[in-house]
This record gives structure tokens, C-alpha cells and sequence, in this order.
């Protein structure tokens, strides 16, 4: 029986090492100092901040189903939020068979429908439970009748699909009254199951049930004998066994469940149904039994608590049942006894589920229960070594780059990740990254568990492996993974891929990069043999870092270098840093520098006296004055700063602002017209041309 004391409203509408056998992993996944540096070649150890790629991961075994009754279900809801890893899935305790046609609700659909979306974001699967509410004749005549179990099963998938639940659980507890319904439901029930399994599993869905506790089959009572294990067990996904109210509130007081009651029921129950079927029913009730001979009151754990407070109990522990309890009296002088459940009485019983094989436990019920319970699951669930993945391992500047994750089951706080290199302990990094991730999985334990880190290390393919390091109760640490990467590391490379003359010197431009470090390089420029300058290579390249992704862009160098006339070679280096054993020159162009006199055109002369050309002063860029002379004297200085594309195509360091032109007042006859560059910086003023040109 479940316990009596539930309101009656009603309403019409470890992952452990792969060598362990019981869990894996599983995940749906700054500058980090290095401490405890074993390898003088991790001396300069630094982790980097990147998008780490989701890990993936074989899965644990969550065990916990849990009902969730209406008349709490906030709080239920908010268990399973809280602690989604664990659960297999959780029982809506909300609905009630009227009769063989009609399910009623017991409490708001609108708050159903709010508990069933949590439920599902969290991948946890929400079954609908339904009561018995029709009484054993009638209950008993539907299972005895194919028509009337063909009408149930479509009343319970009408509600099923209605709210899209994964499942359904049967809480059918009113059946067996006696010897003749005990013997209709004994045949009658399975028929009723399979019909409906048979529509639930074509749909991909679930279908379980609540079983009362027996220790042989048929049963020592007739509500025993109605349930035969071996047939239901055939059927169901999911059979419940009500391991609770050994002692009940009509009874005389004692624990809820004993250990070795609850260990003989479930020895029963998995030799007679497929252990992994089985689910033990985990009480997180108590009573408080007072008068002789009226009924116990139950109790929550809270409310436990309260009364020990009050009464100033002592809490002690019955190591034969397993169970904790205390005994007070009461202002009016009657003695009580307060048997009830929390973390240690669950942690004493969740062996059996390894002992038996089973599919796990079923809290009766969510919501009121102590606190202390969720961490006990989560070291059951996982274990107590630490778990988690190492997501990759791959080329990066400097070396390579390990990304992971890690949790140890005994804390919430990120961990400490050792990081080995071809076999050698390189150092330790923090599993404090953000990792949401990991958190949608394993959200018990915060978002802080992910960890990468760039070891340094010489050219060549090596092999990174972590480590998880256990902190608290567990007695190993735990390989999270190993891959292999070629070290980018070495010497520069780059280039030089251009150098012009430009107005009273050269210019220059390339890349380089050096595979130990992101960062931007030193560059040496020597010309002629000589050291120039000085360069930082750290000017946007967007063509480089689309061939080297994982440096970056900012490794492109320019300068404008002033020298003399003539033929110049120049040459850049890119200067090592990390491993590599030298400066790499990137390359060596020989260039004409222009130095000197004005030089250029006077094109044309017309009868008209009008005229036009263009002039450069090869140490400047400005344009510059021009001379006209005619028959020998001056006649007029012009600028020559009129736009000349077709003369920047050809010296198109000094731009297009070279061109001149003028109308000169010529008197009739034969004249002679030159034009003369003014000289800027070194050289002279020189001639442009002269022409002839015969006036009318």
C-alpha cells in the first residue's frame, strides 16, 4: 500500500574506468597557470582560451525514478531539474481510472503540462501514472472482458497522447479482494498489459507498473495473489516494487522498510522477473506513531526534523533495519516513536541494485525528502573516481593543444588535470573553464569543469594524455583520454613579397610567423648587406590567417626606408623564438631607387601658343614647379599638379599630380619653347625638352 496520508483532491477534467563493467560517460559538452612543472621543457606551460569542441562520451547509468505527486509537484519538479543525470524518468502521480472509459485528473492539467516540458528539456522521460478508482468488482470484470480492455487501453493512450507523455505507469493497488478476483486478475491484468504495451511500444513509449511486495509466488494474500511477477514481468518495461510499509500506519511502529525485508522482496522479484525490469521502491516517508491503537501519522523529513527540535529527540540509528529513528512525548504525556528516511537509510539500500542486477530505484515520493539525498546518487551514479573526456587533441602554436573536461564526483569545484607528453608528467592544469555542455549533462555539479591547455614541445608527432586527479573518497585517478599531434614548432617561415622604389628610398612588405607562439615576430630588414631597421610583424593579414588559422592575422610587416640612388638589395629575417635553432630569411629582391634631377616631357607646343607636359622630382612625391622659357627667356613658371593617370601607371609611388600645361601670347613668326624641372632635394634643375613652333 502506499502510504495514507497523501491528500485526497480530486478534480473531473562514474563514470568509472572502462575496466569497471558499470558506468562510462557521457556528455550531450584563460590563461591557465600550470603548476607542479615535472619537465624543464614545460617550464614555459600556458593554457589557452578557445571554443572547446563538445565532448563525447559513453553514457552512465542514471537509476532514479522518482513519483512526482500532484500535491508537490513544484517541488518534485524542481528535484528533477536539479538533479536530471540521475533520473531514468519521472512519474506524474495524476491521474485516476474512474471506470474502464474514464481517467480523471487529480489535480491542474495546466501544472501537469508545466511539469512534463521541464522534464523533457532535462531529457528525462515524463510517465503519466494512473490509480485504480473503479473498486475490485468492477475493476476485476473490465480485466476479465476483452471489450471492456480494449476500451481502457484507448482511455490510456487517449491521455498519453494528449500530453505527450513518454509513458504510462499502472498504479492498479485496489485489485485481489478476495479469492475470486484475486484468481480474475491474475490472468485478467497481464491480457490488459500486453494489449497496452503493444500500442505503447509501437509508439516508442514506456510502460511500467507498481507492484505490492511479496516473497514467493502465488502470495500469502489475495491482493499478492492477484499480481503474477512471471506474466507481468514478460510484459512491462518497468516493474515497481512497493518496498515500503513493512510497518504501516495501522500497525505497530517500526522501520518503513527493514533491510533485510526489502533484500528478501527483491531477491524474489529478480528471480522471478528480469532483473533489469526491476526497480526498488525507495521510501522518503516516515510515521509517527503515538496512542495505542489509533493510526500513525506520517511524517516528511522535514517534519521529522522539526519534531526532534521541538521535543529536544536524540535521532538514532537501528543498524539491523538500517533506518534511523527517535522517540519523544508529547505535551499531553503520550510517548511516540518517529521512524522515518534519509541519505544514510538510502545509501544502506542502494547496494541491492548492484547485488540483484536491478534497473534501478523508485522514490514514493518527490518533493518533501532530505536534501542529502542527491549528492548519495551522484556518487552511486558515477562513482568515486573522477570522469569526463579528453575531447581532442591537435596541432597548435607552440606545440599542442589537450581539450577536455573533468569532474570528481565527491566535489563540485573543478579539479586538478594532469598532463603527460610522450609518457612524461608535463604539469597539472585547472578544470575551470566554462563548459556549458557539460553542465546541460551533469548540471548537479556546476558549469566550471573544462580544461585546455598548450604544452610546449619540439617539432615532431607526440602523444598528450590527461588525467583527472581524484580529490576526496575515491582511490584512483582516472585516464580521461590520449591523442596524438604534430607539434607546430620550429623555426619561422614566411615571406618578403615586395619591394618598390618610392620617392627618395624603398618600400617593403611580407609576413612571417614563428609555429612556437601566436604572437607577433621581431623582424630584421638589411639592406645592401646592412641592418636597416627593426620590424614588428603584427599588421593585419587576412590572407595569412586563412592558411594559418591558428596564428592568427596579425603577422604582416612594411616600411618605407629612405636611401640613396641606384640599385639596392634588401633582405628580411624573422627572428626565432621557442624551439628551432635559427633566424629564417624570408626572401631577398633587388630594387632601382630614383634619386636625383627632375625628369619628364614637354609633349606638345601649338601655333596657338598653347602647351602641355609633366615632371617629377624623383625625391619627392609633390609636384613641382616648371620653367617656361621662350626664344631664351622666361616667359612663365607653372605648377605641374594636374592629374596624369597615364604617368602614375608608370611611377605610381608619386601619384597622378604631375601633369602642367600653358598658353603662351607668341607673336607672329618662328619661335622656340623649353621647359625646365625645378629641383627638389639632391641633383639640379634640368630640361624637360624644347620644340619649335611657327606662330601665324
Amino acid at each position: 500500500m502506499r502510504v495514507a496520508w497523501r491528500p485526497s483532491l480530486r478534480v473531473s477534467d562514474n563514470p568509472r574506468p572502462a575496466a569497471s563493467g558499470r558506468l562510462g560517460f557521457r556528455v550531450r559538452r584563460r590563461l591557465t597557470a600550470i603548476v607542479a612543472v615535472a619537465a624543464s621543457a614545460a617550464a614555459g606551460l600556458t593554457g589557452l582560451v578557445g571554443t572547446a569542441t563538445p565532448a563525447q562520451a559513453a553514457n552512465p547509468h542514471p537509476v532514479v525514478s522518482g513519483w512526482m505527486p500532484y500535491w508537490a509537484i513544484d517541488a518534485a519538479t524542481s528535484d528533477v531539474n536539479s538533479n536530471f543525470d540521475v533520473f531514468t524518468d519521472g512519474s506524474l502521480f495524476w491521474f485516476n481510472a474512474a471506470s474502464p472509459t474514464s481517467i480523471t485528473a487529480k489535480a491542474s492539467t495546466a501544472a501537469l503540462t508545466s511539469a512534463i516540458a521541464t522534464l523533457k528539456s532535462r531529457h528525462v522521460k515524463a510517465i503519466l501514472t494512473v490509480t485504480d478508482g473503479m473498486g475490485a468488482a468492477v475493476t476485476g470484470a473490465m480485466f476479465a472482458d476483452p471489450t471492456q480492455r480494449a476500451a481502457h487501453v484507448a482511455a490510456l493512450m487517449f491521455i498519453v497522447n494528449t500530453y505527450g507523455a513518454d509513458g504510462l505507469d499502472l498504479d492498479y493497488e485496489g485489485i485481489g479482494s478476495n479469492a475470486t478476483t484475486s484468481a480474475q486478475d491474475r490472468v485478467g491484468y497481464p491480457a490488459l498489459l500486453a494489449a497496452l504495451a503493444a500500442q505503447l511500444h509501437a509508439e516508442g513509449k514506456t510502460l511500467a507498473v507498481s507492484l505490492s511486495a511479496k516473497l514467493a509466488e502465488p502470495g500469502a494474500t489475495f491482493g499478492q495473489q492477484a499480481y503474477d511477477y512471471v506474466a507481468i514481468g514478460r510484459i512491462v518495461d518497468q516493474a515497481k516494487i512497493m518496498t515500503y510499509d513493512q510497518h504501516y500506519s495501522g500497525g505497530g511502529p517500526g522501520a518503513i522498510a527493514g533491510m533485510a525485508w526489502a533484500d528478501s522482496v527483491i531477491s524474489f522479484a529478480a528471480s522471478a522477473i528480469t532483473p533489469s525490469k526491476v526497480y526498488i521502491g525507495i521510501p522518503l516517508y516516515g510515521y509517527d506513531w503515538g496512542t495505542p491503537g489509533t493510526r500513525a501519522t506520517g511524517v516528511t523529513y522535514q517534519a521529522a526534523q522539526n519534531l526532534m527540535a521541538q521535543y529536544g529527540a536524540t535521532r538514532l540509528w537501528d543498524p539491523t533495519d538500517d533506518a534511523p529513528y527517535f522517540s519523544y512525548t508529547d505535551a499531553s504525556g503520550v510517548p511516540h516513536s518517529v521512524w522515518y528516511n534519509d541519505a544514510q537509510s538510502l545509501q544502506a539500500r542502494l547496494p541491492l541494485v548492484g547485488k540483484y542486477g536491478l534497473g534501478g530505484i523508485s522514490f514514493w515520493s518527490l518533493g518533501a525528502e532530505d536534501p542529502g539525498i542527491w549528492p548519495v546518487l551522484q556518487g552511486f551514479t558515477y562513482g568515486s573516481n573522477p570522469f569526463g573526456f579528453a575531447d581532442s587533441v591537435r596541432s597548435a602554436p607552440g606545440g599542442a593543444q589537450i581539450t577536455g573536461w573533468a569532474i570528481d564526483p565527491n566535489s563540485s569545484n573543478p579539479i586538478a588535470v594532469a598532463i603527460y607528453a610522450d609518457g612524461h608528467l608535463m604539469g597539472s592544469v585547472s578544470s575551470g573553464i566554462f563548459r556549458p555542455d557539460v553542465a546541460n549533462e551533469y548540471g548537479f555539479f556546476g558549469t566550471s569543469h573544462g580544461f585546455q591547455v598548450t604544452i610546449p614541445l619540439p617539432p615532431g608527432v607526440h602523444r598528450l594524455c590527461a588525467f583527472g586527479m581524484n580529490v576526496g573518497a575515491g582511490n584512483a585517478n582516472t585516464a580521461l583520454g590520449c591523442g596524438n599531434a604534430t607539434a607546430l614548432s620550429g623555426n619561422p617561415f614566411g615571406s618578403l613579397d615586395a619591394v618598390a622604389p618610392v620617392p627618395g628610398g624603398l618600400s617593403l612588405y611580407g609576413w612571417d610567423i614563428d609555429p612556437d607562439t601566436a604572437s607577433s615576430l621581431a623582424t630584421h630588414v638589411y639592406v645592401d648587406g646592412h641592418l636597416a631597421t627593426i620590424l614588428t610583424a603584427n599588421q593585419g593579414r587576412s590572407d595569412v590567417a586563412a592558411q594559418h588559422g591558428a596564428y592568427g592575422a596579425a603577422h604582416g610587416y612594411s616600411a618605407v626606408l629612405k636611401t640613396t640612388a641606384g640599385v639596392h638589395t634588401v633582405c628580411t629575417y624573422a627572428i626565432n623564438v621557442g624551439f628551432g635553432n635559427d633566424n629564417t630569411k624570408l626572401g631577398c629582391k633587388s630594387v632601382t631607387v630614383l634619386s636625383g634631377s627632375p625628369f619628364g616631357h614637354l609633349e606638345a607646343v601649338l601655333p596657338s601658343g598653347a602647351m602641355w607636359g609633366w615632371a617629377i622630382d624623383p625625391d619627392t612625391s609633390a609636384s613641382i614647379a616648371v620653367d617656361i622659357y621662350v626664344d631664351g627667356k622666361l616667359a612663365q613658371e607653372v605648377a605641374a599638379n594636374s592629374p596624369r593617370p597615364d604617368v602614375a601607371s608608370v611611377y605610381g609611388a608619386y601619384g597622378v599630380a604631375h601633369g602642367f600645361a600653358w598658353i603662351a601670347a607668341l607673336p607672329a613668326g618662328k619661335h622656340t619653347v623649353c621647359a625646365y624641372g625645378i629641383n627638389s632635394g639632391p641633383g639640379a634643375n634640368n630640361s624637360l625638352g624644347c620644340k619649335s613652333v611657327t606662330s601665324p
